[in-house]
Order: C-alpha cells, then sequence, then structure tokens
C-alpha cells in the first residue's frame, strides 16, 4: 500500500464516523465531534519515516510548560507539544511501515485515545490554574 493510499483508507475511515475529512499535498486534514468538543487532527509524513497523527486544541500553553511537561510523564506514546501559534497539541507517532501493516482503524483508535488524554489534559490545566 502506498501512503497515498493510506491516507484514502484513514480518510474514509474518518468519514465513516461522521467526520469531515480532506486530502491537500499528502496531509489529512479532519474534524470530528467528540461530545461537545471539536476535535481538529491532522496526519501527515515526518521525514524520520514516521506517520504522525496530531490532535491541535485551542488550549494555550502560555505559562503551563511545567504543568504539561510534569503531565507528560503519564502519558506514554504520547507527545505533548506547543504549535506556532501557542497551542497546546498531542501527537502520537508510528513509523510508516507499521501504520500500514496496522491500516486506518488503528490510527482511528489513536485519534479517539488522543480524543481522551486531550479532556484529561484540558481538566488538568484548568484545575491546575483556578
Amino acid at each position: 500500500m502506498s501512503y497515498r493510499q493510506f491516507l484514502v483508507a484513514v480518510e474514509s475511515a474518518f468519514r465513516a464516523k461522521g467526520c469531515l475529512a480532506t486530502i491537500k499535498n499528502d496531509v489529512l486534514l479532519a474534524k470530528c465531534l467528540s461530545g461537545s468538543i471539536q476535535m481538529a487532527y491532522v496526519v501527515e509524513r515526518e521525514i524520520e519515516g514516521f506517520i504522525r497523527l496530531s490532535l491541535l486544541t485551542d488550549v494555550p500553553v502560555e505559562g503551563a510548560e511545567g504543568d504539561i511537561l510534569d503531565y507528560n510523564f503519564s502519558l506514554y506514546g504520547v507527545k505533548v507539544m506547543r504549535d506556532s501559534e501557542g497551542f497546546l497539541v498531542l501527537a502520537f507517532e508510528l513509523p510508516e511501515d507499521c501504520a500500514m501493516l496496522l491500516g486506518a482503524g488503528r490510527l482511528l483508535k489513536e485519534a479517539e485515545r488522543l480524543s481522551d488524554l486531550y479532556r484529561k489534559v484540558r481538566d488538568f490545566l484548568f484545575k491546575s490554574r483556578s
């Protein structure tokens, strides 16, 4: 399976879950409603041979770097990052060959896991700022 075919399969899987999804320049963009929160996902190929699934958030990182880094230790397998605009990003990376073998279903499960983690991180940050 080529990377493009993989993206098309992932796009179809997101759409089957009721999400809006599109592929542009070999990057998949998807928006899903999870409860009352809209989740925005990006699936892209990294230079190092990995496929990254990112959950973009509307949570500003400012002033909470220490809290996020402390919390990051319990988020095994998930990268907690800051995007170029200063918002929190949760990402899962998988070697490209593994992603191709595991298929679109695995990426969707990871998207659901990222959504759950996002809700926990969001609650954690709002409690720590109070």
